[in-house]
């Protein structure tokens, strides 16, 4: 009988323990959700703990409406501000919504990774940064509205959410990841600001269905646009805004596997890199090249072997032609100056 009382005194002991340790580690419960202390008067949400596991484990018991308080109580009489989602804080959880409160700033990697039941985010205009891969295999998701506060989509960030169809990068964000938006494959309306610094390798590779683009950046990854086999027209840059010396950085095959595009629009000046391997995969199909209305100079063999190139348009704006930019252009039958 003593045997048996003093175990179950010392297995209650080290469950007190454990909880006690995870307290003291940062970790709480409150309200179906576990929260991580990261200052004074902030927490994140995270993942489910569960006593005697270790590791995260994955929440198995949440209403399919998750709506995230702003502030959260520690059960110690202090008061915190929800100020981030941690990483894999969601995955692979069968909700249906989630509303994020403001205050929120940061969403971390795979935060909602495999949510394949989610239909519905709203994200607060506080958020600046969406994680690598936080939404991907969201396939349930057919929209989003990014708040304009975000200023960075990491890579995969939005990856394979089959279901997508349209998207609106705000004006501030300035970096776009590798592979963000691939395998979307109803995305069909893709918008973005002024200010994207870079958008990387396959951001918006094998998105079926789009069939037209513009890319505002100063850099372009390569392939960012592999394998969308609708797409038939895309414009290049912005003449609001590349006048400087430094230019845009083009990458290598930006267009494999785009069966069929046909039609260019340029508003590029100063380009900041070879781009011979640009337009690699899609020379022998490009039948319609434009230049924009502030373009002043048209780079070295831009169009060079461009066999099937029959209109080209160029603005009264451009004061040089670079070597060998229509060399090998066959059937070119029209030049529009304007």
């Amino acid at each position: 009988m003593k045997t048996k009382l003093l175990s179950l005194l010392v297995a209650l002991f080290a469950t007190t323990v454990l909880w006690a340790d995870r307290f003291d580690d940062g970790d709480f419960w409150y309200n179906d959700l576990w929260y991580n202390i990261t200052s004074d008067s902030t927490v994140k949400v995270t993942y489910e703990y569960r006593m005697g596991t270790t590791g995260r484990e994955n929440y198995s018991e949440l209403p399919p409406v998750v709506i995230i308080p702003p502030y959260v109580d520690s059960g110690h009489g202090v008061m915190y501000r929800v100020t981030s989602i941690g990483e894999y804080a969601f995955q692979n959880c069968k909700i249906i919504s989630v509303t994020i409160p403001n205050g929120v700033t940061s969403i971390g990697k795979d935060a909602f990774c495999d949510c394949s039941t989610l239909t519905s985010i709203t994200m607060p205009n506080s958020v600046t940064d969406i994680g690598e891969e936080a939404f991907s295999y969201c396939y349930g998701l057919t929209s989003i509205i990014i708040p304009n506060s975000v200023t960075s989509i990491g890579d995969w960030a939005f990856g394979y959410c089959t279901e997508l169809t349209s998207i609106a990068i705000p004006e501030n964000v300035r970096y776009i990841g590798d592979k963000a938006f691939a395998g979307c494959r109803r995305l069909s309306s893709v918008t973005m600001g002024e200010s994207i610094s870079s958008i990387g390798k396959q951001a918006f590779s094998d998105c079926s269905n789009l069939s037209s683009i513009t890319l505002k950046a100063r850099k372009i990854g390569d392939n960012v646009l592999e394998n969308c086999s609708n797409l038939t027209s895309v414009a290049i840059g912005s003449p609001r805004r590349y006048n400087g010396i430094s230019g845009v950085q083009l990458g290598s095959d930006l267009f494999s596997g785009c069966e069929q595009l046909s039609s260019v629009a340029w508003n590029v000046n100063h380009v900041g890199n070879d781009i011979q391997s640009a337009f690699s995969s899609v020379r022998s199909q490009i039948k319609s090249f434009t230049f924009g209305e502030h373009v002043k100079s048209i780079p070295f063999a831009l169009c060079s072997g461009m066999g099937r190139l029959t209109k080209v348009s160029i603005p009264d704006s451009v004061i040089e032609i670079g070597e060998s930019a229509f060399e090998r252009c066959v059937s070119l039958s029209s030049v529009l100056i304007w």
